[in-house]
Protein backbone atom coordinates (compact mmCIF):
# COMPACT_ATOMS: atom_id res chain seq x y z
CA UNK A 1 0.00 0.00 0.00
CA UNK A 2 1.26 3.88 -1.04
CA UNK A 3 -0.32 6.63 -1.13
CA UNK A 4 0.46 8.54 -4.67
CA UNK A 5 0.66 12.25 -4.81
CA UNK A 6 -0.06 14.16 -7.98
CA UNK A 7 1.69 17.56 -7.08
CA UNK A 8 4.45 16.62 -9.32
CA UNK A 9 3.69 14.82 -12.05
CA UNK A 10 5.01 11.50 -10.71
CA UNK A 11 2.01 9.69 -10.50
CA UNK A 12 2.06 8.47 -13.77
CA UNK A 13 4.83 6.24 -12.89
CA UNK A 14 2.51 3.65 -10.70
CA UNK A 15 0.99 1.00 -11.67
CA UNK A 16 -1.37 -0.05 -9.18
CA UNK A 17 -3.23 -3.32 -8.53
CA UNK A 18 -6.04 -0.72 -6.88
CA UNK A 19 -6.62 2.82 -7.32
CA UNK A 20 -8.80 4.66 -5.02
CA UNK A 21 -9.68 8.32 -6.22
CA UNK A 22 -10.80 10.69 -3.42
CA UNK A 23 -11.02 13.39 -5.59
CA UNK A 24 -9.66 15.86 -8.84
CA UNK A 25 -9.57 19.61 -8.34
CA UNK A 26 -7.21 22.46 -9.40
CA UNK A 27 -4.36 22.05 -7.29
CA UNK A 28 -0.61 22.31 -7.53
CA UNK A 29 -1.20 24.83 -10.41
CA UNK A 30 2.65 26.01 -9.74
CA UNK A 31 3.48 22.34 -11.91
CA UNK A 32 0.30 21.96 -14.03
CA UNK A 33 -1.07 24.64 -16.45
CA UNK A 34 -4.47 23.40 -15.42
CA UNK A 35 -7.28 21.32 -14.35
CA UNK A 36 -7.40 18.84 -17.34
CA UNK A 37 -3.67 18.08 -17.27
CA UNK A 38 -4.31 17.06 -13.58
CA UNK A 39 -7.20 14.48 -15.12
CA UNK A 40 -4.57 13.68 -17.46
CA UNK A 41 -2.45 12.48 -14.95
CA UNK A 42 -5.39 10.47 -12.96
CA UNK A 43 -6.72 9.17 -16.46
CA UNK A 44 -3.25 7.33 -16.69
CA UNK A 45 -2.75 6.10 -13.29
CA UNK A 46 -6.38 4.50 -14.24
CA UNK A 47 -5.22 3.35 -17.18
CA UNK A 48 -2.40 1.45 -15.40
CA UNK A 49 -4.94 0.16 -12.50
CA UNK A 50 -4.57 -3.20 -12.99
CA UNK A 51 -7.34 -4.08 -10.49
CA UNK A 52 -10.88 -1.94 -9.45
CA UNK A 53 -10.56 1.92 -9.69
CA UNK A 54 -12.37 3.27 -6.34
CA UNK A 55 -13.73 6.76 -6.59
CA UNK A 56 -15.73 9.18 -4.65
CA UNK A 57 -18.69 10.19 -7.34
CA UNK A 58 -18.98 13.26 -5.28
CA UNK A 59 -16.25 14.96 -6.95
CA UNK A 60 -16.88 15.64 -10.47
CA UNK A 61 -13.11 15.97 -11.26
CA UNK A 62 -13.05 12.15 -10.10
CA UNK A 63 -15.90 10.76 -11.42
CA UNK A 64 -15.23 12.82 -14.99
CA UNK A 65 -11.91 10.47 -15.25
CA UNK A 66 -13.02 7.91 -13.38
CA UNK A 67 -16.19 6.52 -14.12
CA UNK A 68 -15.49 5.48 -17.61
CA UNK A 69 -13.20 2.61 -16.66
CA UNK A 70 -15.51 -0.51 -16.89
CA UNK A 71 -12.97 -1.62 -13.54
CA UNK A 72 -14.45 1.66 -11.82
CA UNK A 73 -16.40 1.45 -8.33
CA UNK A 74 -18.26 4.75 -7.09
CA UNK A 75 -18.78 5.61 -3.63
CA UNK A 76 -20.01 8.54 -2.28
CA UNK A 77 -23.88 9.51 -0.62
CA UNK A 78 -26.10 8.93 -3.19
CA UNK A 79 -26.26 7.28 -6.88
CA UNK A 80 -22.94 5.89 -6.13
CA UNK A 81 -22.58 2.10 -6.34
CA UNK A 82 -21.47 2.32 -2.42
CA UNK A 83 -22.77 4.78 -0.04
CA UNK A 84 -22.61 6.00 3.39
CA UNK A 85 -26.09 7.32 5.22
CA UNK A 86 -26.95 7.23 8.46
CA UNK A 87 -24.16 9.73 9.07
CA UNK A 88 -23.72 10.45 12.92
CA UNK A 89 -20.77 12.27 14.80
CA UNK A 90 -20.15 11.48 18.19
CA UNK A 91 -17.13 13.15 19.84
CA UNK A 92 -14.72 13.17 17.50
CA UNK A 93 -15.79 9.46 15.78
CA UNK A 94 -18.16 9.40 13.04
CA UNK A 95 -20.86 6.42 12.57
CA UNK A 96 -22.60 5.65 9.39
CA UNK A 97 -24.13 2.69 7.50
CA UNK A 98 -22.23 1.63 4.41
CA UNK A 99 -24.70 0.24 1.71
CA UNK A 100 -23.92 -1.83 -1.93
CA UNK A 101 -26.65 -0.82 -3.70
CA UNK A 102 -30.08 -1.40 -1.27
CA UNK A 103 -28.20 -3.82 0.46
CA UNK A 104 -26.58 -3.11 3.94
CA UNK A 105 -23.56 -3.97 4.88
CA UNK A 106 -22.63 -2.57 8.19
CA UNK A 107 -22.12 0.18 10.49
CA UNK A 108 -19.02 1.62 10.76
CA UNK A 109 -17.21 3.44 12.97
CA UNK A 110 -14.47 6.02 12.34
CA UNK A 111 -12.21 8.58 14.51
CA UNK A 112 -10.01 11.10 13.32
CA UNK A 113 -7.47 13.39 14.26
CA UNK A 114 -6.89 16.58 12.57
CA UNK A 115 -3.92 17.58 12.51
CA UNK A 116 -1.76 19.84 9.62
CA UNK A 117 -1.21 17.36 7.15
CA UNK A 118 -4.64 16.24 7.64
CA UNK A 119 -6.94 18.80 7.95
CA UNK A 120 -10.47 16.82 7.07
CA UNK A 121 -13.09 17.18 9.62
CA UNK A 122 -15.44 14.37 11.11
CA UNK A 123 -18.42 14.19 9.63
CA UNK A 124 -19.86 13.89 6.11
CA UNK A 125 -16.73 14.12 4.45
CA UNK A 126 -15.24 11.46 7.14
CA UNK A 127 -17.88 8.87 6.54
CA UNK A 128 -17.49 9.81 2.38
CA UNK A 129 -13.89 8.94 2.57
CA UNK A 130 -14.07 6.61 5.16
CA UNK A 131 -16.52 4.63 2.61
CA UNK A 132 -13.78 4.74 0.15
CA UNK A 133 -10.78 4.09 2.37
CA UNK A 134 -12.03 1.36 3.81
CA UNK A 135 -13.89 -0.07 0.88
CA UNK A 136 -15.94 -3.21 1.61
CA UNK A 137 -13.84 -6.80 0.42
CA UNK A 138 -16.03 -8.29 -2.27
CA UNK A 139 -15.25 -6.17 -5.24
CA UNK A 140 -11.94 -5.61 -4.91
CA UNK A 141 -11.04 -8.37 -2.64
CA UNK A 142 -9.50 -7.99 1.18
CA UNK A 143 -10.71 -4.82 2.56
CA UNK A 144 -8.56 -1.74 1.31
CA UNK A 145 -7.35 1.14 3.36
CA UNK A 146 -4.99 4.16 2.19
CA UNK A 147 -4.08 7.81 3.04
CA UNK A 148 -5.72 11.08 2.31
CA UNK A 149 -5.48 11.21 -2.00
CA UNK A 150 -4.49 8.48 -3.89
CA UNK A 151 -4.09 5.21 -2.65
CA UNK A 152 -2.41 2.41 -4.65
Amino acid sequence: MAEGDESDGTLVNYIPEHSIVLNIEPEHLDHYKDLDEIKAVFDRLCSQTRGKIIYCRAHPGAEDVCAKYPNSVSYGWSDADYTATDVLERRGRTLFTVLKGKEELGRVGAGHTRTPQCPEFPGRDCSGNGTGRGFPGGDAGPGLLCGSQTAL
